[in-house]
């Protein structure tokens, strides 16, 4: 019995450590519904053509919950919180794709390439010490780079004066 007792508590204990990792990333995210440029998330979408991540703004992505699913404003950022908390994968209709601008990630093997060499080195590959994103990346290159960015719960958004990307820290 006191074994049992020993392991329910360790067992809580790692899940509530796991979940309050997750959970201050989250909370960012799910703060920035109001502004003008809201930060990028990257989630699994599942379409007739497409199934896999694709990388979206949380302004877009409420809204999108809102306009479709009709859903109100408060169970859209409850409907976000779950498809981050819990990685449900949001079904889309293709001519939703472009309207809402759910952004395919592409295969990017040069950005694949500089992720395996962490974090920081893969920042400073792609963002200048101000942390805006460097001139000259393609608009593959950019959506691959969020993504990669949002894996390791790193969030990145427009600035709403230069229109450039950043990282939002």
């Amino acid at each position: 019995m006191k074994r049992i007792t020993s392991f329910c508590i360790i067992s809580l204990f790692i899940i509530q450590s796991c979940f309050a990792q997750d959970l201050p990333f989250i909370r960012q995210l799910l703060s920035q519904n109001n502004d003008r440029y809201s930060d990028y998330l990257s989630i699994k979408i599942s379409s007739l053509d497409y199934k896999g991540f694709a990388v979206i703004e949380m302004s877009d992505l409420v809204y999108y919950f809102h306009k479709i699913r009709k859903l109100t404003p408060s169970d859209c950022l409850n409907k976000v919180r779950m498809v981050l908390t819990k990685k449900e994968v949001v079904a889309v209709d293709v001519k939703d794709l472009e309207e809402f601008r759910f952004s395919k990630v592409p295969n990017v093997p040069t950005v694949l390439s500089n992720a395996k060499n962490g974090k920081w080195k893969f920042m400073s590959t792609y963002f200048r010490s101000n942390n805006v994103l460097k001139v000259g990346i393609s608009n593959k290159e950019r959506i691959a780079i969020i993504h990669q960015l949002f894996q390791w719960e790193i969030a990145t958004k427009i600035d709403c004066e230069s229109g450039y990307l950043f990282i939002d820290n």
